[in-house]
């Protein structure tokens, strides 16, 4: 975390106005307990996303901000929803899930009696 927040204080592309901004959210972030891997990659990504803004939050408008993300790929144009995947016809039809069956309870398990039976019943056909 020191890495990337000393990044973001020694970009001279960030705007000085954004940078304390950036550093209040992490603050919040970890007020509201996201964890550290996440609070690292959201300064990075953000310290990128301001750099390459060169304008302050504030007078962004969502539409600058698009504009930044198409022009440098890192943005997916799409209509879909993407919690809701849509497969091709061919594979649609496949289930994905998977039944848990193979898990057993503690009393569905063999007692030390069970087994010592099993073991005398092998010995003497």
């Amino acid at each position: 975390m020191e890495l990337a927040t000393q990044r973001l204080r020694e970009n001279k592309k960030v705007s000085l106005c954004n940078r304390p901004k950036i550093l209040k959210f992490m603050d919040y972030l970890e007020s509201c307990g996201v964890s550290l891997p996440r609070r690292i990659r959201y300064l990075i990504e953000l310290t990128r996303l301001a750099s390459m803004l060169r304008m302050d939050f504030e007078q962004a408008t969502k539409t600058d901000i698009e504009k930044v993300i198409l022009e440098h790929g890192r943005l997916d144009v799409t209509d879909k929803d993407p919690n809701d995947p849509e497969y091709p016809l061919e594979v649609k039809w496949i289930k994905t899930t998977v039944k848990n069956r193979r898990n057993l309870l503690p009393d569905e398990l063999l007692a030390e009696d069970d087994i010592a039976a099993l073991v005398r019943a092998a010995e003497r056909p």
